[in-house]
């Protein structure tokens, strides 16, 4: 009865160890981030931070990007000129298995600027144009990434500030597994604030101070709820 019983446990044992070997054995579909965000057209800013901690005293061309320390490399704000075009390029990287290729299509689709009004707690939603809606191919290595450029036009012309919210879906496979990651799903995502300015900054604005325009385009926009404690950066800290 007890050597039984002891076959019975190696049994099982031995059960446990296919099944894990057979769940090892299966393909886990591997991490797909956007790492990159590189607005194009736009005047260079900077802040109070990376201008009296930085050597090159402004933010950096790419203004996200998830390989560098966010405070270093992230642009809390994008500065456009009223009524330009927004360039924006952005990029995915695959982290994942080396035998996982993934393949699918890529799609945008909405995009608005968040802005705030003359009372609390109130946004006005402005709508922009999608200049290329139509489906891309996508296909990521492991290891690689993927690039494409999203162009923004009706974009207000008039001085003002909003958050940019983009939706998008990116459907990727492997082996005919769907796989979603960082897709986006066709929901809405929070991108960098827009500052919507006059005209090509001047002479100790030449190159903007974000921590300023902050303010003073929402006083351009007519909003009067100035609110320092919703900053990322303390604006007054050097």
């Amino acid at each position: 009865m007890g050597s039984f019983c002891l076959i019975e446990k190696l049994l099982v044992l031995v059960g446990l160890w296919l099944l894990a070997g057979v769940a090892i054995a299966q393909p886990v579909l591997s991490e797909v981030h956007q790492v990159r965000r590189d607005y194009t057209g736009n005047y260079q800013a900077t802040d109070s931070w990376h201008f009296y901690n930085t050597t090159a005293k402004q933010h950096h061309a790419v203004e996200f990007n998830e390989l560098e320390p966010v405070q270093l490399s992230n642009a809390g704000e994008v500065v456009y000129r009223r009524g330009s075009t927004i360039y924006l390029t952005a990029t995915w990287h695959h982290t994942g298995l080396p035998n996982q290729t993934l393949s699918g299509t890529m799609n945008w689709s909405q995009a608005k600027l968040v802005c705030p009004t003359n009372t609390l707690g109130v946004d006005e939603t402005i709508n922009l144009t999608v200049g290329n809606t139509s489906s891309q191919s996508v296909t990521l290595a492991p290891g690689g990434t993927w690039s494409t450029t999203l162009v923004l036009t009706n974009v207000p012309n008039y001085v003002a500030i909003g958050d940019l919210k983009v939706k998008y879906a990116m459907s990727l496979s492997y082996d005919g597994i769907t796989y979603r990651g960082d897709s986006g799903s066709g929901l809405w995502q929070d991108w960098e604030t827009v500052c919507l300015v006059d005209n090509q900054p001047q002479g100790v604005q030449a190159v903007p101070w974000t921590d300023f325009l902050y303010f003073s385009c929402r006083l351009g926009l007519g909003s009067l709820w100035l609110d320092p404690g919703s900053r990322i950066r303390d604006p007054w800290h050097v």
